[in-house]
């Protein structure tokens, strides 16, 4: 079967090619992709948490941070740096920001050092839930969930 292949030329004539045969054309082999090698593995308790922290994290079987945490964590407790972290639902994204706060709250200053916004109640809930788990050994570290529509002295 040939198909034909109408051209103008540029001086107005027409011509008529033939087409090619259509073959079974198999692709050839491309090379394996290239794999990275792996990092090594982090651990949380490489990353200098307290010990009533590391307790809490065992408590949660916490053992190997996701990369969201991987690379929050160092970088905020590092100092107090401005940091802006995008991965999907599910990843520890609370945990990659909510670690390092609890780790830096001092305990002997009594007032609030650290205010989280969060867009809907039911987040603040689960944050608030998060940040109590993780200062669950820490006697004077308090969470509080504060939104609308309810008192703030519960």
């Amino acid at each position: 079967m040939f198909k034909k292949i109408i051209k103008k030329t540029r001086f107005g004539k027409k011509t008529v090619k033939a087409a090619p045969k259509a073959t079974s054309h198999v692709a050839p082999k491309r090379p394996a992709p290239k794999v990275k090698p792996e990092k090594t593995l982090q651990r949380f308790d490489t990353m200098g948490f307290s010990p009533e922290i590391m307790q809490a994290l065992n408590d949660l079987s916490f053992e190997i941070p996701t990369p969201i945490q991987a690379e929050a964590i160092p970088y905020i407790l590092s100092g107090s740096n401005d940091l802006l972290g995008f991965a999907q639902t599910g990843t520890g994204k609370t945990a990659a920001f909510g670690l390092p706060i609890v780790q830096q709250v001092d305990p002997k200053r009594r007032r609030v050092q650290a205010l989280i916004l969060c867009p809907t109640r039911e987040l603040c809930m689960q944050i608030t839930r998060d940040i109590k788990h993780f200062a669950k050994h820490l006697p004077h570290t308090k969470a509080v969930a504060i939104y609308g529509g309810s008192s703030m002295y519960k």
